[in-house]
């Protein structure tokens, strides 16, 4: 059986099934009246061609509600995402998969100072090699740290996923940047395995050349990408949780159509990452109210379209050492969103707001993970279970 199958579960319900179609109907007005730009004439014109409405001018595409149902439709809903080794092939379905992935961060931390620093080649090799042997670890996220020491900036990320395919024996996600795709897709295929890459739409509505570019690339090399988009409520989203996450469906709804426009049965998985913005400083806040309940309704949305989805604010905390702070934040979102039905949960070894994370920590994570997926499975009632003959047979206390 591949990784993250999971069964016999109840997941939690933020939402009403009244507040389900209002918000699936709020994000298919949005596609229809105020559309999504697209920077890619050759997309445009395919859009146009399968009846869309196209603003040339604007780079505006409006998509109407058959189009975008018909995108959902074409979608496989369940697949696999192949490993470096087999066995360690990931299961990705909406509701009936549950993979834990390593949170990354720039740097790495020293556990005696806590002061960050880029890890050495060592650090980076040792880190994939951990991951290995940690049982409830089911994948390889992008990074797990953008690079190592003395690798510049523009190979940074191809270094790094040199080293998993080197060292690394699991499924692999991986960023992008400066058009290192194109060599990590061909690595990839290089080793006879695939990888899963971000594609990420800018928030509001806005599909840039190389975003597109990555989709394109996905698309032909049959690999899986996300579709993952980052709206900031208060700044480039409504200030609403509701409003927010409507454009956040739309967003990927639309990314999902222009997928399965390219290649029907293209597999793609919806991404999320809402921070609340911290109105002293004008930056974004990790492990924060707005962004648990938003993203477990994000999952519930997710799993009422049956395609996979990634939460990913859920690792990282406002601390900056592994203590008390880091292990409730990160461990709470983790558990909500696991419970709220979220396919995969980037978590392990993250530590401060998306910039530093370490191996002890994910040594850590990788009982916790153990801990939530037993009780996200939950157990059977039956007659066998309830086990009536054997009170019976018990009768009373001596």
């Amino acid at each position: 059986m591949s990784r993250g199958a999971i069964e016999g579960i109840s997941y939690w319900n933020i939402l009403s099934e009244k507040d389900v179609q209002k918000l699936h109907g709020s994000a298919l007005k949005i596609l229809e009246k105020t559309g999504v730009k697209v920077d890619s004439e050759d997309i445009l014109g395919m859009l146009a061609d399968k009846g869309c409405r196209v603003d040339r001018a604007a780079h505006a595409v409006y998509m109407h509600e058959d189009f975008v149902l018909d995108a959902l439709s074409k979608h496989p809903h369940g697949f696999v995402l192949r490993a470096v080794c087999p066995e360690n092939d990931c299961y990705f379905k909406a509701g009936k998969s549950m993979i834990v992935t390593t949170a990354p961060g720039r740097s790495t931390v020293d556990i005696t100072t806590w002061k960050p620093h880029m890890p050495s080649k060592q650090e980076f090799y040792d880190y994939i090699s951990l991951i290995n042997g940690l049982d409830y670890i089911d994948m390889h996220t992008a990074f797990p740290w953008a690079g190592f020491e003395g690798v510049p900036e523009c190979m940074q990320l191809i270094e790094g996923f040199a080293a998993k395919l080197r060292c690394g024996h699991k499924a692999l996600w991986e960023g992008s940047m400066v058009g290192n795709h194109r060599y990590i897709i061909q690595m990839a295929k290089a080793f006879g395995t695939e990888v899963w890459m971000n594609t990420n739409p800018t928030s509001p509505l806005t599909f840039s050349a190389d975003c597109l570019e990555i989709m394109c690339a996905c698309c032909e090399n049959d690999m899986p990408f996300s579709i993952t988009s980052g709206p900031l409520p208060g700044v480039s989203s409504p200030v609403t949780i509701a409003g927010t996450l409507a454009l956040n469906i739309a967003d990927i709804l639309a990314g999902n159509a222009i997928a399965q426009t390219l290649k029907p049965g293209s597999r793609t998985i919806a991404g999320s990452l809402i921070l609340a913005l911290d109105m002293k400083t004008g930056g974004p806040q990790f492990a924060n109210a707005v962004s648990f309940l938003a993203e477990a309704a994000f999952a519930q949305m997710w799993r009422y379209y049956d395609i996979p989805c990634a939460v990913n604010s859920i690792g990282w905390s406002n601390s900056k050492t592994i203590d008390y702070q880091a292990a409730y934040e990160t461990t709470m979102a983790f558990a909500l969103q696991a419970a709220a039905g979220a396919t995969v949960l980037p978590f392990a070894g993250g530590l401060t707001a998306e910039l530093t994370a370490h191996p002890l920590k994910a040594v850590i994570d990788n009982d916790v993970a153990q801990l939530v997926r037993r009780i996200i499975q939950g157990f059977q009632i039956n007659e066998d279970t309830l086990a009536l003959d054997l009170i019976d047979e018990m009768g009373f206390a001596p």
